[in-house]
């Protein structure tokens, strides 16, 4: 069965939206036949950012030293399994929700549309708001 991998770095004070992420791939629909894995990797060895991500067959947590970003990323990258790879860091979401909160009109925008619709927007719309 093909799978696709999300791959997150995560470090302790750098996970505030794990659990929105969690939910937002839990609810992802893939094609028929597809499986989905996380691979949840951080930067460290608190396990804090680690407890925060619930246990589940499709969820693989690891903990390394501590290097960056790129550093959890190839620590997790060991582990991954997927056909399919991608990125999604734990702390991009804050970004959002600090413009929304800031009141920035392309953040408010993408929030209004449609979650469908915001894959066909162009890229210069769904990134305006991370400036």
């Amino acid at each position: 069965m093909p799978t696709i991998t999300v791959l997150t770095p995560v470090h302790e004070g750098g996970y505030a939206c794990i659990r929105e992420l969690h939910d937002c791939l839990r609810g992802q629909r893939l094609p028929a036949h597809w499986q989905l894995e996380w691979v949840v990797q951080e930067d460290g060895r608190t396990r804090t950012p680690l407890e925060a991500v619930p246990d589940a067959p499709w969820i693989s947590k690891g903990a390394g030293r501590w290097g960056g970003a790129a550093q959890a990323r190839t620590l997790g990258l060991a582990r991954a399994t997927g056909t399919l790879l991608r990125c999604a860091d734990a702390h991009t979401w804050e970004h959002h929700d600090r413009a929304i909160a800031a009141g920035h009109p392309a953040a408010i925008r993408y929030e209004e549309m449609p979650v469908p619709d915001r894959w066909s927007a162009p890229m210069k719309d769904r990134l305006a708001w991370a400036r």
